[in-house]
């Protein structure tokens, strides 16, 4: 139902711990628990929240969301996150309305447990930088179909993915920012094809969780 990201996806996810963390030293030290916005890393910004940084870092991850969270440790659905409505196409005249998962633990935990996903319904995946992506269907028994995307909200592959299939599903290109998870067939069935621009219905992706 859906795929849950592997550790692979996230490989860059230490690193920037160790950074956030440091940050958030470095901010309380400084001027308090104020957030800070560093210069070349830009907030994710959550739907719903006025475009808010989704963590008190200021760096588009919630502090409490850098803990390691294995999938393992997950035994229920998570609940339903904030919902936006993505356009496809020239006109955009294809719709889904997506889930936001921005966090680490919204990531990690996807749609695994979930019981069902509706025709047009979908969960968006947003990662701060582009990498190699990989998602596989741990404790996720209906079938999907998931379009790895750009930076620009070009779709540059698109997969399906088998319910309860441990094995990943990697992306070919290091160029992926986005995930977006849909129903099985649901980019067939629509005639949605890899080259097709995906963008918010409040801007392009890069204006909506990145502010740029």
């Amino acid at each position: 139902m859906f795929a849950n990201p592997l550790p692979l996806a996230h490989s860059g996810d230490m690193k920037m711990r160790h950074a956030l963390l440091l940050m958030v030293v470095t901010c309380a030290l400084a001027c308090g628990a104020g957030p800070r916005k560093p210069d070349n890393n830009p907030p994710v910004k959550t739907p719903g929240e006025g475009a808010k940084p989704t963590g008190s870092t200021g760096a588009g991850v919630d502090v409490q969301a850098t803990a390691e969270t294995s999938v393992d440790e997950v035994k229920v659905a998570q609940a339903k996150l904030p919902v936006m409505k993505l356009l496809i196409g020239k006109t955009g005249s294809k719709v889904v309305a997506a889930e936001i998962a921005v966090r680490e633990h919204q990531r990690r935990c996807g749609m695994m447990f979930r019981k069902e996903l509706p025709d047009g319904e979908g969960m968006l995946f947003v990662f701060l930088q582009p990498s190699r992506q990989g998602f596989y269907m741990k404790n996720t028994s209906v079938p999907l179909s998931i379009a790895y995307i750009g930076s620009t909200g070009r779709i540059l592959e698109i997969h399906d993915l088998e319910p309860l299939n441990e094995s990943a599903v990697e992306s070919a290109t290091e160029l992926v920012q986005y995930a977006l998870e849909v129903p099985r067939d649901w980019f067939k069935r629509n005639n949605v094809n890899i080259g097709d621009v995906i963008r918010a219905e409040q801007g392009t992706f890069d204006e909506v969780f990145f502010g740029k």
